[in-house]
């Protein structure tokens, strides 16, 4: 009886180990060798995701890019913590991607007849404060060919808010104004109001290149050739080209771009022969039009007599006409030898 009696004691002690144990290990699970670093990484993801500076996004990147790196050539490595690491960085990449391509958008402009000069040149520093923020962000956020190209759609927004800063809202512009403007036919002197009118016969006459300018999209700017290729221009009554592109007057004061030298002839929109004077990159007086031809936004100015761009090189005589026509990545500047008669 006795026996027996333990027999149920120890029985009963046994139960209630294996019970307890049950319950020790339901409340207190096993944590696995790579979910504490899951944990980790998924709590930095988030810190960067709701920083609101993107260079601290970036910054914070890298050191994760840093830890990543570290976590690779360590003899722990699961294919679980490699695949959080590398989509999180995937992510994080391009949600700054997509913030900066939103900053360029902000900076230009679906309708410009609503922008002012002041409100452009303020968009033209955002735009430059983001090429400075692109610049730091190679080799983390960017490979350096994404980055060129990105770069260059900025530098193209840069110039066609500039040239368009130059323009007048239309309340402000005169319809014919300006020295050459006022001029009748004269076959030595350019004439506004002809090339206005579809009649280029005032340009007729031997130009020569004297300037070759062009942007590397470098971070250096414009710059200038020493020794320009010797692009031809020719001049018709009712037509000029540099051999690339042609220049013909559609009436109602516009004019025609086309793409001669493409696979395939391009045409862009006719564009509408503007009045420019004495603006912020122009002295006197200054004809434009500007035209969008495939992936370029091209601009023809037509100089008289003592008008000139500001920045242009000190060998180019401001006392001589002067067209010069190019688009973003180059331009070329001719000089009129002689008049036609």
């Amino acid at each position: 009886m006795q026996k027996r009696y333990l027999v149920v004691i120890a029985l009963l002690v046994l139960t209630v180990t294996i019970t307890g144990c049950g319950t020790a290990n339901e409340n207190n699970k096993v944590v696995g060798p790579y979910e504490t670093k899951i944990a980790t990484i998924n709590r930095q993801a988030r810190a960067i995701k709701t920083e609101g500076s993107i260079q601290k996004q970036v910054a914070a990147l890298k050191k994760l890019e840093r830890a990543s790196t570290k976590y690779q050539r360590g003899q722990k490595k699961t294919q679980q913590v490699t695949l959080v690491y590398q989509n999180t960085i995937k992510e994080i990449k391009q949600l700054i991607q997509t913030e900066n391509l939103q900053r360029l958008k902000r900076q230009s402009p679906a309708r410009f007849d609503k922008e002012t000069p002041d409100s452009l040149e303020r968009k033209n520093a955002a735009l430059k404060d983001l090429k400075s923020a692109l610049i730091a962000q190679r080799g983390v956020v960017y490979t350096a060919s994404a980055l060129k190209k990105l770069i260059v759609r900025v530098d193209k927004q840069i110039l066609k808010n500039r040239l368009r800063a130059k323009v007048h809202g239309e309340g402000h512009r005169k319809p014919v104004a300006g020295e050459s403007s006022r001029k009748s036919a004269d076959l030595r002197t350019m004439n506004f109001h002809q090339l206005k009118a579809g009649d280029y016969s005032s340009l007729m006459g031997s130009w020569k290149e004297v300037g070759e300018g062009f942007n590397a999209s470098d971070g250096k700017g414009p710059r200038w050739r020493s020794r320009p290729s010797g692009v031809k221009l020719t001049v018709s009554n009712a037509s000029l080209s540099d051999g690339t592109v042609l220049l013909r007057p559609v009436g109602n004061g516009r004019a025609t771009l086309t793409e001669i030298d493409a696979p395939e002839e391009t045409v862009g929109k006719p564009g509408k022969m503007e009045l420019q004077d004495n603006q912020d990159f122009t002295k006197g007086d200054v004809l434009t039009v500007e035209e969008s031809l495939g992936v370029n936004s091209w601009t023809i100015d037509f100089f008289p007599r003592g008008s000139y761009e500001k920045d242009w090189p000190s060998y180019i005589n401001p006392n001589k006409e002067h067209i010069q026509m190019g688009h973003t990545h180059f331009w070329e500047v001719f000089e009129r030898e002689w008049a036609g008669k």
